[in-house]
């Protein structure tokens, strides 16, 4: 009976070892039916399977994975399941070893369901705090970009398979030793090259990721850039169409008094419909929406809104923007994370809208005491949107999409304590409200 009790132990420990590490690298809700039939198929397999149980892990979260992240996520999949798998084992079976060496036989002996159970609890710590340590974001990975699928999942699986064979062929090597005697020399170099192994995956992991965040930091450059230049060249159009109407402005005058010193009513209407009304309606529309621009200090903030404006204008959605005062450059969200944040929901705003058959956009900025709030408003198509399903990876209302918009948005937010995201959906309006604290 204390062997069964020890064993179902054990069982639970080492399950939930593995979930543990999986929801450190994949951020995600706990899933308690997934742990309950994970644990009865890992102690049935253990009990039959005994040594061979780190494959059927293997399969078993490559499988979860592929269901959860879906199709176009095979490398993702495969880069959760191998991770943990050798994070897990690997760890594990280095402080074992380290149990080994540090004590004798006997102690092992006496001790050993304690000993066990702290070397399959001890890589969820050790794991944390090296990720901590070394910065490691690792919900990057699940971006939808070459970079990400090319230069560090493609890369990454191929090490990581490379030492999970490594890794097994030692482990199953060791199984065949005489644990019962002393540590030998061969398995204090195995605890180094365990050590190593594990270093270099999270090295690479951590050095990666910080250069993709280095491109993304390029890339939003280069896109402000972009921006501003078209920034510029409207409203050095709209300067120029100013000046063109200033300069015709008094013939426009002398026709009109012509007409009206004619007394012919007709003619005086014809003039104005033509000359005044036209006018005014060309430099209108467009250059007032641009012209609230103006009071947006930040420029990347006024870049990305001058971008979308144009992109909605160009996609026949009908905008309209409200800044009617100044807005500081200095809030509490860095400008890649303002850029991402605002692309974001513009985006899904534009693409909402234009399913309509009236498409509108709205975007409002304002200041509210020290906190700057952002309102974007669209029209949808939709009759009902659960708020509670839109925010999950994986869910989107788009063909083609895989929902990591919203995803990323929520990730943001709740690492930015000074930034409060508001939903709401009704009446066919969808809203989306932002509000951030100055720095």
């Amino acid at each position: 009976m204390g062997d069964v009790k020890m064993f179902i132990l054990v069982t639970i420990v080492l399950t939930f070892l593995y979930w543990t590490l999986f929801y450190q690298i994949n951020k995600q809700r706990f899933d308690v039916l997934a742990y309950i039939v994970s644990m009865i198929i890992f102690g049935v397999a253990d009990y039959f399977w005994g040594a061979y149980i780190p494959v059927l892990f293997l399969v078993f979260f490559f499988g979860y994975c592929r269901i959860k992240e879906g199709k176009g996520y095979l490398r993702l999949s495969y880069f959760y399941s191998i991770y943990i798998v050798y994070i897990g084992f690997m760890l594990s079976n280095l402080i074992s070893l380290i149990f080994y060496e540090l004590f004798s036989g006997a102690f092992i002996d006496k001790y050993m369901t304690v000993l066990q159970i702290i070397s399959t609890v001890a890589p969820v710590f050790i794991h944390y705090l090296v990720a901590r340590a070394l910065k490691i974001n690792f919900t990057l990975l699940r971006r939808s970009d070459p970079f990400i699928k090319e230069k560090i999942l493609k890369p990454l699986n191929y090490l990581l398979t490379f030492f999970v064979l490594v890794f097994f062929s030692s482990y199953y090597y060791e199984l065949t030793l005489d644990t019962s005697a002393p540590i030998t020399e061969y398995t204090k170099y195995i605890m180094f090259v365990y050590a190593f192994m594990f270093g270099t995956v999270l090295f690479f992991i951590s050095n990666r990721t910080r250069a993709y965040l280095q491109l993304e930091i390029q890339r939003a450059e280069r896109l402000q850039i972009k921006q501003l230049n078209q920034y510029t060249t409207e409203i050095e159009h709209m300067y120029q169409t100013l000046r063109s109407f200033r300069h015709d402005y008094q013939n426009m005058l002398i026709s009109l008094q012509d007409s009206i010193d004619s007394e012919d009513l007709d003619l005086v209407k014809q003039t104005y419909q033509e000359v005044l009304v036209k006018a005014k309606v060309k430099i209108n529309h467009h250059a007032a929406n641009v012209n609230e621009l103006a009071n947006v200090q930040d420029h990347a903030l006024k870049s990305v809104l001058y971008w979308k404006l144009t992109e909605a204008r160009d996609s026949g959605v009908k905008t309209d923007i409200e800044i009617r005062e100044d807005i500081p450059s200095q809030l509490a969200l860095s400008t890649l994370d303002l850029v991402r944040v605002l692309s974001i929901l513009l985006d899904n705003a534009i693409e909402a809208a234009k399913k309509t058959a009236n498409p509108e956009l709205r975007y409002v900025i304002l200041c509210d005491q020290a906190n700057v709030v952002i309102i974007v408003q669209n029209n949808s198509t939709e009759e009902h949107i659960s708020l509670n399903k839109i925010f999950k990876s994986g869910y989107s209302t788009k063909d083609g999409h895989h929902g990591l918009g919203l995803t990323n948005v929520v990730e943001i937010t709740d690492r930015n304590p000074a930034v409060n995201w508001e939903t709401s959906f009704n009446n066919h309006q969808f809203t989306q409200k932002l509000v951030i604290g100055e720095r």
